[in-house]
């Protein structure tokens, strides 16, 4: 098929534009522009890349046609312009408070909200120990000692080594970017993780269980708030785990509380954490040279993992050799009740869209189907700022805008906030972007209090957005 000698698809409607010299028979769309609206792109050739827009001679074609021109994930394309990012004028302001704990926030290196307890949030210090910060009493207390996170929690005695290679790595690529005058802004972000919040922390809904993992490590524990015993032992095994953040979730299912969390590179299970109980036993799931490949063997390195709000379904940012990162979603209920590999090749799972050289990005639910996605675009190199909007049920791409920049959460609206770029506020649903305050720089946001949580010195600064007049 060559665009010079027309679309070879009558019946198919004309949407996709591109530069009259791009062919499917040659390797030519070495670029993608950005027109200036809204996120429209065309893919162009190496002798129409330095056009101006308005001089450029496109030709329209299908949708079939566009995918054949368009380069896929890997290949080498640049990315020329800026997309457009709607915004609409509001009232809408952040209302702040500090508050003192009784604790200087800055020795803290993990820190996470309880989900269902009004000011509640659990950190982790320089020191190791496991602290409940309650922010209504202005009060703070220890509740457990870990070990010396600069000895390496959990045994894990390279991971301190790792952070700060990863700081390092982070910081080097979040420098300068090709795509961007502002340097890779994933990277960047980052950076910002890596230093400040190394240990992921996981309140269980109630607060009763605590995950606490080395964030890009091979070890974490489950430990009892009450009693500060560990009543269970995370390990995701030896092969790569600092690629990816440690894959651990709770889900409440039939009334009961599970964690997911990966026990192999290659496999998630999803455990009892009171009784040790496995509900997904299975095997095999791995294999040796020379042995036959097991039918449900899966070849992905899993990642983050997000619940959706009803606790049905479950996304995850992983990745595969090329190496591609991935995004794939699946439904729990099936997991849980029907199919143990569901997680596998089960029936619900979904591949929301591939990324080459990139993983980890930000995700957050916006309703029990939909998923929001960080990232425009296909490779790291060329990673735009924006969301992509997922149908999590069929894997199709709803809409998408460009904007946002940060970790996501949805609260009626969708909030991108960070350390490093402040916090913005979208209508997800138009991509218009309704508030943005570069300097409101939080670590986490309390969804029970509707409220960020920042670093002011060495206390906490509360912030809640006030809706228009």
């Amino acid at each position: 098929m060559k665009v010079e000698s027309g679309c070879p698809h009558p019946e198919e409607p004309q949407q996709a534009t591109c530069c009259v010299h791009v062919s499917a028979d040659h390797d030519l769309a070495l670029a993608r522009r950005f027109t200036g609206n809204g996120t429209e792109t065309i893919w162009l050739c190496a002798e129409c890349g330095p056009t101006p827009v308005y001089k450029l001679e496109l030709r329209s074609v299908c949708t079939p046609c566009g995918r054949d021109i368009g380069p896929h994930v890997g290949s080498d394309v640049r990315a020329l312009g800026e997309p457009e990012v709607l915004v609409r004028e509001t009232k809408m302001q952040f209302e702040h408070e500090t508050r003192s704990v009784g604790l200087d926030t800055a020795v803290l290196i993990g820190l996470a909200p309880v989900p269902r307890r009004a000011g509640k949030w659990i950190g982790v210090t320089e020191a190791g120990a496991v602290v409940l910060v309650d922010l209504e009493n202005r009060t703070s207390a220890e509740l457990l000692q870990l070990g010396d996170p600069a000895a390496g929690l959990f045994g894990d005695h390279v991971y301190p080594a790792e952070v700060r290679e990863k700081v390092e790595f982070f910081e080097q690529y979040g420098a300068a970017s090709q795509s961007s005058s502002s340097g890779h802004p994933q990277w960047q972000l980052g950076s910002a993780l890596a230093a400040e919040l190394p240990i992921l922390v996981l309140p269980s809904p109630d607060g009763d269980l605590i995950a606490i993992c080395n964030r890009w490590g091979r070890y974490g524990v489950i430990v009892e708030a009450a009693t500060g015993r560990v009543v269970m032992a995370l390990d995701r095994g030896d092969y790569h785990p600092g690629q990816t953040e440690f894959p651990v979730a709770w889900v409440e299912n039939a009334s009961c509380l599970h964690v997911v969390h990966g026990t192999a590179w290659n496999r998630l299970d999803v455990t009892d954490p009171r009784t040790g109980v496995l509900m997904t036993d299975r095997h095999p799931t791995s294999y040796e040279r020379g042995e036959t490949r097991p039918a449900h063997y899966l070849d992905y390195f899993h990642g983050r993992l997000t619940v959706s709000p009803g606790q049905d379904r479950i996304v995850e940012d992983g990745w595969v050799w090329h190496p591609v990162g991935v995004v794939t979603a699946w439904s729990l209920d099936a997991w849980f009740e029907s199919n143990v590999w569901e997680s596998e090749d089960g029936g619900s799972l979904r591949r929301l869209c591939d990324r080459s050289y990139f993983w980890d990005s930000p995700i957050c639910w916006v309703d029990e189907t939909v998923v929001a996605v960080w990232g425009l675009g296909d490779d790291d190199d060329w990673m735009v700022p924006g969301v992509r909007v997922f149908d999590a049920k069929s894997g199709d791409e709803k809409r998408a805008f460009a904007g946002p920049l940060g970790h996501l959460v949805f609260d009626r609206r969708l909030f991108a906030y960070s350390t490093a770029f402040g916090t913005s506020v979208w209508n997800v649903e138009t991509g218009e972007r309704l508030l943005d305050d570069p300097d409101l720089r939080p670590l986490g946001y309390h969804p029970l209090d509707r409220q960020f949580l920042s670093r002011v010195g060495g206390d906490f600064r509360v912030s809640r957005l006030q809706q228009d007049a």
